[in-house]
C-alpha cells in the first residue's frame, strides 16, 4: 500500500470526569475529552483526512505499517504503532489523529499528555520522532500547540511528554482535531497514553507540568559562545579614531567626544504587515490608528530592515478585485523608506499553487507560455519598485513538489537528485526546468541591478540542516547556468526540535566553504509555549550567526502577536510589551551589539573606540562649542578629522 491513499488512524475517544493524570499530580479536576483507550472504535481513514490535492501541492508517496498493540507495565494497555519506510513525503502525510468529545471555549487550558516509545529508527541520532498539533480540522488548519520532531530513542523504552496550552478561540465539535504526524524517514514508533484534558479557566498554563526541550549548547559555559564572541569582536566591530584640532592645526586635549551609533550595518529585520503599518482594512480585519502608531513605532525602534511580502505576492499583484492590497503593498514599501529602512520583497516567485494566479495554479498551460507569464511579471512588478528595494527574494522555497512540477512544465535542462535514504522529504528524483529558473534571476538582475538577488530555502540549518546537501547540490547546478544569486538563506522556523549553536556555526562554515556566498536569517521565529526556552533559542541562534563573517542579515517572520502567523512566537505582546525573547532582541541589538561611548581626547587631540560597523553621529565640544559630523564604520576602520573653532572648514555642523 502506497501513501498516496495517505493514512490517518481516528483515536477512539471517551469523556469523563478528571484523569488519572490529574490524580496523580493533585492537579484540579479537568473534563477528559480525548483518550487512546478505547481500540475497538479504531477507524481508518484515507485521503479525506488532509488537505485536498488542490491546496497542499506535496506528493505523499512512501511505504507504511500500522496496527495497535497490548502494553504491558504502562499506565494505558492499548498503543498505536506505526512504520514509515522509503518515504518521500510530507510529514502530515502519515497521521493518527482524532476530534474531541466536547467543544472548547476560548481560552481554555488544554493538557496533552502521550508517551513514546522507539522500536526502530533510520535517522542519525537513533530517534523516532513525531510532530504533535493540535489544529483547526479543515483549511488553513491553524494550530494552536505545535512540537516539532518530539523524539524516543531506540532502547530507552517509553517516554512521556506533557504540554499545557491555550485554545483562543471557540472550538464547535469536529472543527479541530489533535494529530499526531509520523511522516518521518524510515522508524517504528510507538504512541500511548494519549489523554486531553480541559481545564476551562481553572489554572494557568505556566502552572502545569510541562515537558521540558532543551537543546544541546544551552549551557552558560557551553564551549561555543568564547569563540563566538571573539569572532563578533574581530569581524563585527572596527577602529573609529577622531582627531580634533583647532583652526590652526594643533591638536585639542580634553575635547568632550561623543560616538552614538544610529544604524547597524548589519541587517536586523522584520517582515511586516501593510494592513497593520497603515491602519487600514484588510483580508476582513480593520486596524485601528492606535494599533497602527504602536506598530509603526516598535518598527522604527527594533529593526533596520524589513521584509515586504504577502501584499506583493505575484497572485495579490495582479488581482483586479483586490487592487487595495497591492496599494497597501506599495505604500508599506513607500513608509519603509521615508523612515530609512531597507526593504526586502518577497517574492518574484513563490512555486506554490495559492500564490500563484490564477491562470496558472494548475500548470495547465504549454510551458513556454508559462515561463513567459513569469518573465513578464518579473519585468512588471521590478519596474514598478525599481530603485525602493534593498534585495528581492527572486524565488522563494524552491524543495516543494508543486515546484518540481512548474520546473518540468517549463522544460528545459534535467537536474537528477538522489535524497540520502535518511532524508525523506518532498524532494523529487528529477526535475528540469533549472536553465529556466536562471532566466528568472538573470530578468531580475536586468530589471533592478542595485537590489540584491536571493534565493529563500529551508531545511539548510533547521532540523539539524536535514536538507543542506541537496540545496548545496540544487545551488551549483543553478550556477552552471550562471544564475546570479547573491543571497542564499535559511528561513529559521523553530519549534522544538533545536539545532544546537556549535551544529549551527558548523554548518554555516560548510556552507560559505562550499559556496562562498552572503547568508542571510530571513523568517526566524521559535514557537514554543516555553518561554524562558523561546528567549534562550534567540539568544543562542542570534549570537551563533552574528558571530559568523559570511552573515549579513537577522529577519524575523513577524513579531507583535496580533498580526503574527503563529503568535505564540512573537516577541511583543498585544499590548506592546516585551516577552522574554523581545527582551533578548532588545538587550542584543539595541545594547550588546550597539556602540554609545564618550570621553575626552588624549594629549595629541585623539578619541578612539572601538564599535560596530555602522553608521554614527559625533560629537565633539571644547571651549563652549560643538561640532557634529555623521559617518559610516567599514571594518578596515576610519579616522575623522575634526577641526573645531574659527574657521572651520571640515567640521560639520559647528554651534
Amino acid at each position: 500500500m502506497r501513501l498516496s491513499a495517505a493514512l490517518a488512524v481516528l483515536l477512539g475517544v471517551a469523556a469523563s470526569l478528571g484523569s488519572a493524570l490529574a490524580e496523580s499530580q493533585q492537579l484540579p479536576a479537568g473534563r477528559l475529552i480525548l483518550t487512546s483507550e478505547t481500540p475497538e472504535r479504531f477507524l481508518s481513514g484515507g485521503d479525506a483526512a488532509f488537505m485536498p490535492a488542490d491546496e497542499s501541492g506535496y506528493m505523499k508517496t512512501g511505504d507504511f505499517e500500522r496496527r495497535v498493540v497490548a502494553v504491558e507495565g504502562m499506565p494505558f494497555s492499548k498503543a498505536f504503532r506505526v512504520r514509515t519506510q522509503d518515504y518521500r513525503g510530507e510529514v502530515y502525510a502519515v497521521e493518527v489523529m482524532s476530534w474531541p468529545t466536547e467543544p472548547i471555549q476560548a481560552d481554555d487550558v488544554l493538557y496533552l499528555t502521550f508517551h513514546l516509545r522507539a522500536l526502530k529508527s533510520g535517522h542519525e541520532s537513533g530517534g523516532a520522532r513525531a510532530t504533535v498539533r493540535f489544529q483547526q480540522w479543515g483549511s488553513p488548519w491553524q494550530g494552536w500547540l505545535h512540537t516539532d520532531g518530539v523524539t524516543a530513542t531506540v532502547g530507552q523504552g517509553w517516554k512521556k511528554f506533557q504540554y499545557p496550552f491555550v485554545c483562543p478561540v471557540d472550538r464547535p465539535l469536529k472543527t479541530c482535531m489533535l494529530t499526531f504526524q509520523l511522516g518521518y524517514a524510515d522508524q517504528e514508533i510507538e504512541i500511548g497514553g494519549v489523554e486531553l484534558v480541559n481545564y476551562g479557566k481553572q489554572v494557568k498554563p505556566e502552572d502545569l507540568p510541562a515537558t521540558s526541550v532543551s537543546y544541546p549548547g544551552r549551557e552558560p559555559d557551553a564551549a561555543w559562545r568564547k569563540p563566538a564572541a571573539e569572532r563578533i569582536e574581530k569581524i563585527r566591530k572596527g577602529d573609529l579614531t577622531v582627531e580634533v584640532t583647532d583652526a590652526g592645526g594643533r591638536p585639542v586635549a580634553d575635547a568632550a567626544v561623543k560616538v552614538t551609533m544610529t544604524k547597524h550595518a548589519f541587517l536586523f529585520g522584520t517582515e511586516v504587515n501593510p494592513p497593520a503599518l497603515l491602519g487600514v482594512t484588510a483580508e476582513g480585519r480593520t486596524w485601528t490608528p492606535e494599533q497602527s502608531a504602536l506598530y509603526q513605532a516598535m518598527v522604527r525602534k527594533y529593526f533596520n530592515s524589513v521584509i515586504v511580502a504577502h501584499f506583493i505576492e505575484w497572485r495579490q499583484w495582479e488581482r483586479p478585485n483586490v487592487r487595495h492590497e497591492k496599494e497597501a503593498g506599495i505604500k508599506a514599501i513607500e513608509w519603509a523608506n521615508e523612515n530609512g529602512l531597507n526593504v526586502v520583497g518577497q517574492a518574484f516567485i513563490w512555486p506554490k499553487r495559492h500564490s500563484m494566479p490564477d491562470d496558472l495554479k494548475w500548470l495547465d498551460q504549454p510551458g513556454e507560455a508559462i515561463q513567459k507569464r513569469i518573465m513578464d511579471h518579473i519585468a512588471d512588478k521590478g519596474a514598478a519598485l525599481r530603485g525602493r528595494m534593498y534585495a528581492w527574494m527572486v524565488m522563494n522555497e524552491p524543495q516543494c513538489t508543486y515546484a518540481y512540477q512548474l520546473f518540468e512544465r517549463l522544460g528545459g535542462k534535467d537536474l537528477p537528485l538522489e535524497p540520502e535514504p535518511e532524508w525523506y522529504d518532498d524532494w523529487v528524483h528529477t526535475v528540469g526546468g533549472l536553465d529556466k529558473v536562471a532566466e528568472w534571476f538573470k530578468a531580475a538582475r536586468k530589471i533592478d541591478p542595485q537590489a540584491k538577488l536571493i534565493l529563500n530555502d529551508s531545511g539548510v540549518i533547521t532540523h539539524g540542516g536535514s536538507r543542506l546537501k541537496l540545496s548545496l547540490d540544487y545551488y551549483h547546478r543553478l550556477a552552471e547556468y550562471d544564475t546570479p544569486i547573491d543571497v542564499i538563506t535559511e528561513e529559521g522556523h523553530f519549534l522544538s526540535d533545536l539545532t544546537d549553536p556549535a551544529k549551527v556555526i558548523d554548518i554555516l562554515d560548510r556552507i560559505y566553504a562550499d559556496q562562498g556566498r552572503e547568508f542571510w536569517n530571513t523568517e526566524f521565529d521559535v514557537n514554543t509555549p516555553d518561554l524562558h526556552l523561546q528567549a534562550d533559542y534567540f539568544r543562542d541562534f542570534m549570537t551563533a550567526t552574528f558571530s559568523h563573517p559570511s552573515v549579513g542579515a537577522f529577519m524575523l517572520w513577524g513579531f507583535w502577536e496580533p498580526n503574527h502567523w503563529q503568535p505564540q512566537a512573537a516577541m511583543v505582546r498585544a499590548d506592546g510589551s516585551l516577552k522574554p525573547a523581545g527582551k533578548v532582541w532588545e538587550d542584543l541589538v539595541l545594547n550588546q551589539w550597539w556602540t554609545r561611548q564618550e570621553g575626552m581626547t588624549d594629549g595629541a587631540g585623539r578619541y578612539g573606540v572601538r564599535g560596530f560597523l555602522g553608521d554614527y553621529e559625533i560629537t565633539v565640544t571644547a571651549d563652549g562649542r560643538s561640532v557634529s559630523q555623521t559617518v559610516s564604520l567599514p571594518r578596515e576602520g576610519l579616522t575623522v578629522p575634526v577641526t573645531i573653532g574659527d574657521g572651520t572648514a571640515n567640521a560639520g555642523d559647528e554651534k
